[in-house]
């Protein structure tokens, strides 16, 4: 196997991933929204319906256990890396702050909801914009200089 074919599957693999979690993600992110549509079902309408949003956020703690595999394969950084066990971690402490048998502490259980949503929602966005890069790590990318050159140091190029 030449260096090129290397390259090309560990970039078929870099790109594969990413588009893996684009979808993990925002599978997660959806189901985050329906769990707040599922509590204010239960809340307005039925609420017998509470069971609902329990079976279907236990469902949805299951992802949070695969998103870091195509972060850290995808090589998307050490960022989006974090955010992913981050949604791990949080994901735990939703099922803890219900659990606990203590007010203040349930008090929690939304404020969470709402932060794994609008982090579940970052990583969606973040991968989608390394899954859509166009160039590959191998390709040499180019060199830019924006910054303005002073007069002086022109003069000192000069001479």
């Amino acid at each position: 196997m030449t260096s090129t074919q290397a390259t090309q599957t560990r970039s078929g693999l870099v790109t594969g991933s990413r588009w893996m979690l684009v979808i993990l993600a925002a599978l997660f992110t959806l189901g985050a929204f329906t769990q707040f549509f599922l509590v204010g079902v239960s809340f307005f309408d039925d609420a017998s319906r509470w069971n609902d949003h329990a079976t279907f956020g236990a469902f949805l703690g299951l992802l949070t256990y695969f998103l870091w595999i195509p972060a850290v394969l995808g090589k998307t950084g050490a960022r989006v890396i974090i955010a992913t066990v981050a949604l791990l971690i949080l994901f735990g402490a939703q099922h803890a702050s219900i659990s606990i048998d203590n007010t203040m502490v349930n008090a929690l259980h939304p404020l969470n909801g709402s932060i794994l949503l609008v982090l579940g929602w970052w990583v969606t966005q973040r991968s989608l914009g390394l899954a859509r890069e166009r160039h590959l790590a191998s390709e040499p990318q180019p060199v830019h200089h924006d910054r303005a050159v002073s007069s002086e140091q022109l003069g000192r190029r000069a001479s």
